[in-house]
C-alpha cells in the first residue's frame, strides 16, 4: 500500500488549485480501494470486493465514523 502513500502525495501538486482531496477512489479489477487523509499525513484505507453491493453504504458508514479526524 505504499503506492497509495505516493499517489497521495503526488495528489497535493494539485491542492492550489483544487483544494484538499477529501477522499480518493480507485477501481480495480478485484478491488475497489479508498483512501482518505488524516491529521499528521495519516491516510485511511479501505479496501472493498469489487463484487460488493453495498459500496456507497460502507463508505458512507466509515464517513461517519471518522468524519472528525478527516483533514480539510
Amino acid at each position: 500500500m505504499l503506492f497509495v502513500s505516493i499517489r497521495h502525495r503526488t495528489r497535493t501538486v494539485l491542492e492550489e488549485k483544487l483544494g484538499r482531496a477529501q477522499c480518493v477512489v480507485m477501481f480495480y479489477e478485484k478491488v475497489i480501494l479508498a483512501s482518505m487523509p488524516l491529521a499528521d499525513n495519516d491516510l485511511v484505507l479501505v479496501t472493498v470486493d469489487t463484487s460488493a453491493r453495498n459500496f456507497q453504504d460502507i463508505m458512507r458508514k466509515v464517513l461517519k465514523l471518522i468524519g472528525k479526524y478527516i483533514v480539510l
